[in-house]
């Protein structure tokens, strides 16, 4: 991104980049599995890694390790990993896209039988008091899975998470966008929650 703005910068990023990256590999090969309760929360992350600096650099190295890794992780984690798959589409073969079709139909399955015992079509989570970052997530993959493939999901799998979050959900109508919608939080639960103030958006 800062390639043609600040090359100097860019260079810079890059090597970081990489660097952390070879670090993050050697270290995870060293390190017993974690097996905790957040612990899928981080699973796929080296995927992401391999897959933007493949972007960055074009080199095969990093699409092989992609491919290595993806299919395995969508098998294991279909609704964490279900983005970094559909991420990759403009930038694969057609063999590729039409496997990430196939995953795109059990996502969608997976996700009308999760959504199916509430109203809003998203996926509410039952066991915690917010859950908004997993609804645009949801949304999210909605989204791409919607722009490549059509034939999958409908637009309206994409607005139902806008409509949870701009003010469709239980308890209020309230946006939990701040100052986005008719009403809107005046004090949200982020970096700047102890000020008990707020940042348009």
């Amino acid at each position: 991104a800062l390639k043609g703005y600040n090359d100097a910068l860019s260079v810079k990023c890059l090597s970081i980049a990489k660097k952390l990256f070879n670090e993050a590999n050697k270290a995870s090969k060293e390190e017993k599995p974690v097996n905790m309760p957040f612990s899928d929360y981080d699973r796929g992350s080296d995927m992401i890694a391999m897959l933007q600096l493949y972007l960055t650099t074009k080199e095969d190295q990093y699409k092989t390790g992609f491919l290595n890794k993806i299919w395995n992780s969508l098998d294991e984690y279909l609704k964490g990993n279900m983005n970094s798959a559909l991420l990759a589409v403009p930038y694969m073969d057609d063999s590729y896209k039409a496997k990430v079709h196939d995953y795109a139909i059990k996502y969608k399955a997976s996700m009308d039988k999760e959504t199916s015992d509430n109203p809003y079509g998203v996926p509410v989570l039952k066991r915690s008091w917010g859950g908004s970052s997993q609804v645009i997530s949801g949304a999210s993959v909605n989204y791409y899975i919607h722009k490549f493939y059509p034939d999958v999901l409908d637009k309206e799998y994409v607005y139902q998470g806008l409509n949870y979050v701009f003010g469709c959900h239980p308890y209020s109508n309230l946006s939990f966008v701040n100052a986005v919608g008719n009403k809107s939080k005046k004090v949200a639960y982020g970096g700047n929650r102890a000020d008990f103030t707020t940042i348009a958006g």
